[in-house]
């Protein structure tokens, strides 16, 4: 993926079984998918983005996009 000076890197996992419920929300139950967010913000900040959706054809679609960098963006005290 290519933005305007940011090289990009975008891993798309698509589940063709159960959907995504809908009015799914990410808050809550979701130890995995918080742990790897918050992984992931302590390494990218906001650079990086994790994004579960349910797919139009049916199943769900999990979307990582992580910076191509030479370095780690330190995360804030």
């Amino acid at each position: 993926v290519e933005a305007p000076g940011h090289a990009r890197l975008r891993i798309v996992v698509r589940n063709t079984g159960a959907p995504l419920a809908p009015g799914y929300n990410r808050g809550g139950e979701h130890v995995g998918l918080d742990n790897v967010s918050r992984r992931l913000a302590g390494h990218y900040g906001h650079a990086a983005t994790l994004r579960l959706f349910a797919d139009p054809e049916g199943g769900t679609v999990a979307e990582v996009v992580l910076p191509l960098t030479d370095t780690l963006v330190q995360p804030e005290e």
